[in-house]
C-alpha cells in the first residue's frame, strides 16, 4: 500500500517514528509527504535525508501552495517549490487546486496559482495532486483548455 497524501510535517517529531512503524506494520510501503509551506518543505527535505535507507516506509515529497493559502503564501512559496523541482527533490506538485467552498483566497488568485503549478508540473514532467472543492467546472475548464496534459490525482473530492 502507498499513502498518497500525508502531512508528516504536522506531526510532533516525537510521534513521527511510532506513526511510521505503525504504517510499516499495516503494510504501507511508501508515503507521499505533502508540503504546503516553507516550514513543511524544509521538514520534508530533512526527513528524506534522515530516513534514507532506514526500515520505514519510503518517504517521497510533493509540494505546492494550497488553494486556501495562495493569497497569503503563493508569491513567497512558489519560488521555493520551483527550486525543489529543479533540485529534483519532489515527485509531484501538490496539493494545489481550487476551493470555492471556503474561499480563503479569491477565486482569481486560486486560478492563477493552479495555472502556475500546472505549468511547473508540465515543465518538470511531474504529476499534480489536486485539491478541488465545489469548483469542478472551473477545474475542468482550465485543464481542458491547456495545450498539454499532466497526470493528476484528485485528493479532495466533492463531485
Amino acid at each position: 500500500m502507498i499513502d498518497s497524501h500525508a502531512h508528516l510535517g504536522a506531526l510532533d517529531p516525537a510521534t513521527l517514528h511510532p506513526v511510521l512503524m505503525r504504517a510499516v506494520s499495516a503494510g504501507v510501503s511508501a508515503i507521499i509527504n505533502i508540503a504546503t509551506d516553507e516550514q513543511t518543505i524544509s521538514h520534508g527535505q530533512k526527513l528524506l535525508i534522515e530516513l534514507h535507507n532506514k526500515a520505514t516506509p519510503a518517504i517521497f515529497l510533493a509540494a505546492a501552495t494550497t488553494p486556501h493559502d495562495v493569497a497569503k503564501d503563493g508569491e513567497t512559496f512558489f519560488p521555493i517549490v520551483k527550486q525543489a523541482v529543479e533540485k529534483k527533490t519532489l515527485i509531484a506538485i501538490g496539493e494545489t487546486g481550487l476551493d470555492y467552498h471556503y474561499l480563503h483566497s479569491p477565486k482569481e488568485t486560486q486560478i492563477l496559482y493552479l495555472q502556475k503549478y500546472l505549468d511547473l508540473a508540465h515543465w518538470a514532467q511531474l504529476p499534480v495532486i489536486i485539491h478541488c472543492r465545489d469548483a469542478f467546472q472551473d477545474l475542468f475548464s482550465i485543464t481542458d483548455a491547456r495545450e498539454f496534459k499532466v497526470p493528476m490525482l484528485i485528493h479532495c473530492f466533492t463531485g
